[in-house]
């Protein structure tokens, strides 16, 4: 009898082992598979083991093998000692540009264990089932064509259903918000499954005419894809150069001498700018001063000047401060403009508080001397008067 209970134990030994040594996987905690995954998103990958003897350098790696391609992604390398159970958690992204259908598409998601010398510890399989969602669109595709100011550019849009569900009424808005242009087109349906004329790719050519005024350079051009329903939306900005008019600008320079000064309470300060007419032909610039009003006034010699093509002038902008205005930093800006340019540059007064004039100081001290030889002179008389008093009583 005791024999068949050594032989028992034994058996129940060999039987709880292995399955304690057997390495155990988790994909977004779930032990069984297929695994339903998103694409796109990152999924969880928690490997727990008992380590059956001492490894060096162990690594565990996920791949997900699709379309000809992998990805993969691995811990980095640790040891491990003979009864230690370890617990390792990896993130792994479904790729965008995984091939799937509407229902969804089947993949095998393979983990290993193995240590520096190539000895596997531990492997095991997953059937992961990658699913779009429901709705959803790419924009896969956004080409210009020149654009030119004062005429008209079309903008090509090719958008995919890259979600499960048919998309009804989807729209396309494509707009340049710097210069305020929209303009918007129907897409129409697009399908999910590409079958007979049923497709799951729109195309379509948004019209844009180009301001006249638009400045050269290079701009955002955002194209936004929705649905009349709201359930669907997707963006993407891209960059559009516009071959349009010089900058206001280029056509004009204003240079001034200093850009900050101090000055007193109720004192003037003068700046002196020098005005540049960058131009091919003679202009008139006005000047203006803004960023004044409730603690300082301005005066402005001249306040216009012509200059011809490529020749200067230095302009003067006297600035008074009030006699209560605020101690501190104050910004003011000066605009010089003619009919096709205009530029403003900042400037700055360091206000400090009002001092006393040496004529005032010289003036006090004048009447507070006077007040003292007053003084001395009466104490000085009063003493005498009092002496001689004195004097008289002696002889009686």
């Amino acid at each position: 009898m005791k024999q068949y209970i050594i032989a028992l134990i034994a058996l129940l030994t060999l039987a709880i082992v292995p399955s304690a040594l057997a390495m155990t996987v988790t994909v977004k905690d779930i032990a069984a598979s297929p695994v339903s995954v998103q694409i796109g998103e990152t999924i969880p990958i928690e490997v727990i083991e008992i380590a059956s003897a001492n490894y060096s350098d162990v690594v565990i790696t996920a791949e997900l093998v699709y379309n000809g391609k992998k990805v993969d992604v691995e811990t980095g390398a640790f040891d491990m000692i003979e009864g230690t159970i370890y617990t390792k958690t990896l993130d792994l992204k479904i790729p965008a540009n995984i091939k799937t259908t509407a229902p969804g598409e089947s993949y095998t998601l393979a983990v290993r264990m193995q240590d520096n010398k190539g000895n596997e510890i531990g492997w095991q399989q997953f059937e992961v089932t990658v699913q779009r969602t429901n709705d959803e669109v790419t924009i896969q595709k956004v080409m210009t064509t020149y654009a030119k100011a004062g005429s008209p550019t079309l903008v090509t849009i090719v958008a995919k259903n890259t979600g499960s569900d048919d998309l009804e009424d989807v729209y396309v808005k494509v707009s340049i918000p710097k210069i305020g242009l929209v303009a918007e087109e129907r897409l129409g349906d697009i399908a999910a499954i590409d079958e007979g004329e049923d497709e799951d790719v729109a195309t379509a050519d948004v019209p844009l005419r180009i301001p006249e005024n638009t400045e050269d350079g290079t701009y955002s051009l955002v194209v936004e894809i929705y649905s009349d329903n709201g359930d669907v939306e997707s963006s993407v900005t891209k960059s559009i150069v516009i071959n349009g008019v010089a900058p206001a600008e280029k056509f004009v320079e204003v240079v001034p001498t200093l850009i900050s000064q101090d000055m007193e309470q109720g004192k003037t300060t003068t700046y002196n700018l020098r005005v540049a007419n960058l131009d091919t032909s003679a202009k008139t610039f006005s000047v203006s001063v803004e960023g004044t009003e409730g603690w300082a006034t301005s005066q402005i010699s001249p306040i216009s000047v012509t200059l011809a093509p490529e020749s200067g002038q230095t302009i003067t902008v006297a600035v008074t401060a009030a006699n209560n205005a605020l101690i501190g930093e104050h910004k003011f800006s000066v605009k010089v403009k003619s009919d096709e340019a205009e530029k403003s540059v900042s400037l700055a007064a360091n206000v400090r508080e009002k001092t006393v004039g040496i004529d005032a100081l010289l003036i006090s001290v004048v009447v507070l001397a006077i007040v003292l030889v007053i003084l001395i002179a009466v104490l000085v008389k009063t003493r005498k008067g009092n002496e001689g008093i004195e004097t008289e009583e002696s002889y009686y």
